[in-house]
């Protein structure tokens, strides 16, 4: 029997081909524009066949901020509009899918677009209403990926998939970090490893939520290689941030060991076991085995390095900005520009030339959001954390209650990667990082998947506790 012609079919196929044949004649002109055009190509079959699987390939590659086309666009921020434009369509094919997370949690969606509606009339007071503008899209381009995340996570094994991702992409960082970015910056000239983006510290912040979830994957695996990679990953992970320098990456690990304790559930007594070998693995690194740079990183008092006299001067620029505009700040992304004028008040500033040289943030991720958006914005962003938060900790109870400990751990190691990179941020800029919004829109997406378990083991008349 002739098999029918299928324009359709037919067109696709010629698009792929005029795809593969454009990507192979940019190889000859530009390499790196050619691997980008490549993986974005990959990336839309990925996202328009399979939304989840899309997601998770976003998250690995949303580490890959090395691989640009020219300044302004990378692989990270061609993932994102890809992946928006698959969420779109996902939903104008989907009628069930329309306007999901917002009827699920119509409270949060009301805080959310007040969040965004405040930035955005932030322009009326800003010095800068252009820089208010481009902030506002970053953050809305951040604020859909909770929508995204709900609509693409639906079954535990598409969380595994997204969380792998993410994992994979840590691992990968500090893998560049180990063995390429040395040929840049030498780990020997610093002591500190660098990774993709070539920032020690917001390496560590990543590798430390990486640790985390390592544990809740190899829980949930039933493959052995499979669980023992994760297990791998997570300790290169541990390994990867000793060796980053970054006093804030051991605040992260000690902040994220204790969350783990005090909300271990059923497991407390061995992750106490495990706290306390990582945190004496950790110490023996730090004062004995770490290069001397490092060590006196690690032992240096406040204001005793040029580079923390640095951060102490811009959390002072922001206080001041904060206590002079206390409930609006000074707009939305006009820190660098507004910081000048409060350098001439009075208290010392131990580095006012960092306020001028270059285009500085506060290396604090709240205290920044405060003195641009005042407490107004700060206490819509803190919102959405602790439901995120509230979420993960729901879903666990829950799991608890179906006697689905794999499930439960996983939650459980949700949370505890979340306290980690959120308490790294407390030293670094990070209101939009693509991993910080994804892990926001875990929270609800998790507690929708134990909702829908609990509820199927009650109706199976299983006894819940």
């Amino acid at each position: 029997m002739t098999a029918r012609f299928d324009p359709a079919r037919a067109l696709g196929f010629a698009g792929l081909g005029l795809i593969a044949a454009l990507v192979g004649a940019l190889a000859g002109v530009e390499p790196k524009l050619a691997i980008t055009a490549a993986i974005g190509s990959a990336f839309v079959l990925i996202v328009f066949v399979d939304l989840a699987a899309g997601l998770a390939f976003f998250g690995f590659f949303s580490f890959l901020e090395l691989l640009a086309l020219g300044s302004a666009l990378s692989v990270g921020k061609l993932g994102g509009v890809l992946l928006l434009l698959g969420w779109l369509a996902y939903v104008l094919s989907n009628p069930d899918a329309k306007n999901d997370f917002l009827s699920t949690y119509p409270g949060i969606s009301a805080v959310l677009a007040a969040f965004l509606t405040w930035i955005a009339l932030s322009s009326t007071w800003a010095e800068s209403s252009g820089e208010v503008k481009s902030t506002l899209w970053r953050y809305a381009l951040n604020a859909v990926l909770l929508l995204i995340v709900f609509s693409a996570i639906r079954t535990r094994k598409q969380l595994l998939w997204v969380l792998g991702g993410f994992l994979a992409g840590a691992t990968a960082a500090g893998l560049y970090g180990l063995f390429v970015a040395q040929a840049v910056v030498p780990l020997g000239a610093e002591g500190r490893l660098t990774g993709t983006n070539l920032d020690p510290n917001e390496l560590a912040a990543v590798l430390v939520a990486g640790m985390a979830m390592s544990v809740g994957i190899a829980a949930n695996v039933k493959d052995p290689v499979l669980r023992m990679a994760s297990i791998g990953a997570g300790g290169f992970c541990f390994l990867a941030a000793m060796l980053t320098g970054s006093r804030g990456g051991l605040v992260a690990i000690a902040c994220m060991l204790v969350t783990a304790v005090v909300f271990g559930g059923r497991w407390r007594g061995r992750l106490t076991l495990l706290a306390v070998a990582v945190a004496l693995v950790g110490g023996v690194y730090a004062t004995t085995f770490a290069p001397s740079t490092v060590r006196e990183r690690f032992t240096q008092t406040a204001g005793a390095s040029p580079e923390t006299e640095g951060r102490i001067t811009l959390w002072r620029v922001a206080q001041r900005m904060v206590e002079a505009h206390p409930l609006e700040g000074v707009g939305a992304g006009n820190f660098q520009i507004s910081s000048k004028h409060y350098v001439l008040e009075p208290g010392s500033l131990p580095r006012s030339d960092e306020v001028f040289e270059g285009n500085k943030v506060t290396h604090n991720t709240y205290l920044q959001t405060a003195a641009e958006l005042g407490l107004v914005g700060l206490a819509l962003f803190l919102t959405l954390i602790f439901f995120s938060l509230w979420c993960m900790a729901r879903a666990a109870r829950l799991y608890r209650r179906a006697r689905d400990a794999p499930a439960e751990a996983l939650a459980r190691s949700l949370l505890v990667a979340m306290v980690g990179l959120l308490a790294a941020d407390f030293f670094i800029t990070q209101m939009f990082s693509k991993q910080l919004w994804l892990m926001l829109g875990l929270g609800p997406a998790v507690l929708a998947i134990a909702k829908r378990r609990t509820a199927e083991t009650l109706g199976r008349g299983e006894p819940a506790r």
